[in-house]
C-alpha cells in the first residue's frame, strides 16, 4: 500500500507531499494464503497474513509506540477513546491496526486500534491510553518500545497529515 507512513523523519517531506490528498483507493480482500512481504521503505513491508487469528495486509517492524492522553478531540474530529485509539502519519482515518505487544495491556484487552489522529514527531504510533492525561498515558505504557504493527484493514477517511508539514 503505497500511502503508509514513513518510519524516518528525513523521509517524511518527500512523501507527505505526495501522499496528502489523496483518497486511499480500496484495499483488496486478503490472499487467504500468507505472502512474504516487499519491503516498501524501512521497517514497512506488502505483505498478508494472519496473526494471532487476525487477518492482516500490512506489516511495520519495530514500529516505535508511545503514549499519549487527554480530553479534547482527534485530528479526525472523533473523540478518542483509551485503549482503541492511536495517532499515525500519513495513514487514511479509520485505519484498523494490530499490535500484539498492546494485547491485555494498559487498559487494551484486544490490541486492535484505530488511527483516528496525528500526533508528534517522535513515534510511529501513539497510543491514547488516558482520558485526562499524557503522564498517566506513560506511566500505563512504560517506557517506549519498539514491535511489530499489523494492518487489519486501511480506512477510508483523509490521510493523516503529517508532523513534518504540520510544523512548517
Amino acid at each position: 500500500y503505497k500511502h503508509a507512513f514513513i518510519l524516518r523523519p528525513w523521509d517524511l517531506a518527500k512523501k507527505d507531499k505526495e501522499a496528502a490528498n489523496k483518497t486511499p483507493s480500496k484495499p483488496k480482500e486478503p490472499s487467504k494464503t500468507p505472502t512474504k512481504g516487499k519491503e516498501e521503505y524501512k521497517n514497512c513491508f506488502k505483505e498478508s497474513g494472519t496473526k494471532d487469528g487476525h487477518k492482516y495486509v500490512y506489516k511495520f517492524k519495530k514500529a516505535r509506540l508511545t503514549a499519549y492522553g487527554g480530553d479534547g478531540a482527534t485530528a479526525s474530529g472523533q473523540k478518542p477513546v483509551a485503549g482503541k485509539t492511536c495517532a499515525g502519519h500519513n495513514m487514511p482515518y479509520g485505519t484498523k491496526i494490530y499490535i500484539p505487544a498492546m494485547k491485555g495491556r494498559a487498559g487494551c484487552k484486544t490490541g486492535i486500534f484505530t488511527v483516528n489522529d496525528v500526533g508528534g514527531f517522535c513515534f510511529d504510533f501513539d497510543l491514547f491510553l488516558h482520558q485526562t492525561s499524557d503522564k498517566q498515558a506513560g506511566k500505563m505504557l512504560g517506557d517506549p518500545f519498539n514491535t511489530d504493527v499489523y494492518v487489519l484493514e486501511w480506512g477510508s477517511g483523509k490521510i493523516a497529515d503529517s508532523f513534518t508539514d504540520m510544523i512548517k
